[in-house]
Order: C-alpha cells, then structure tokens, then sequence
C-alpha cells in the first residue's frame, strides 16, 4: 500500500474538523467580542460578558471531555455542527426580521 492510501482518510478528517472550526467563527467572536457587547448597548458591561464566554467555553470543554469517552469525538463533533447550523440560521432569521422592523 502507498503512502497516500494508508493516509488519505485521517487526512479528510482533519481538513474537515479544520473547516468546521474555522467556519464556526469562534475567532472572530473572541477576538471582536468586548466590541460586540458594547455595540449592543451592554455598556460597560462587555469585558465582564467576555469574560462570561470565556468561562462558558471552558466550562463546556470540560463536559466534552468526560462526555468524549462516552459518545465518541464524531457523535459530539456532528452534535456540535448542528448546533452550529442552527444557531446560524437563528442568527440570520434575527438579522432579517431586526432589518425589516426598522425599516
């Protein structure tokens, strides 16, 4: 067997999980999230919310952790991308009717 067969499929799943996290926007929410709060009339409220997503975050990796064991990484990898893909489309149902409110 060639080097590529042996592989090729670890290989897909790590480009697949590496899109899927890149996608997700967790970056871009980090790293613009103090900004995000104040823009949402928080006040001053943002650093203390960001420092709430902050402890969410860790939080759920320790349940992931202890849940990994006993689901498996797809299950909670596919259960995270749902949930990914509805909150996605929440967002953008709350963008288009907030634009049509306002108008």
């Amino acid at each position: 067997m060639s080097f590529y067969l042996i592989f090729r499929l670890p290989v897909a799943v790590a480009i697949v999980v590496h899109f899927s996290m890149r996608f997700c926007g967790i970056n871009a929410i980090m790293y613009y999230s103090t900004a995000l709060f104040k823009h949402a009339n928080l006040g001053n409220v943002g650093p203390y919310a960001t420092i709430g997503v902050g402890v969410t975050l860790v939080s759920t990796t320790l349940v992931s952790g202890s849940l990994m064991d006993r689901a498996g990484r797809r299950t909670l990898h596919l259960v995270g991308l749902c949930g990914t893909w509805l909150c996605s489309i929440l967002l953008t149902l709350t963008f288009i009717f907030t634009v049509n409110i306002s108008e």
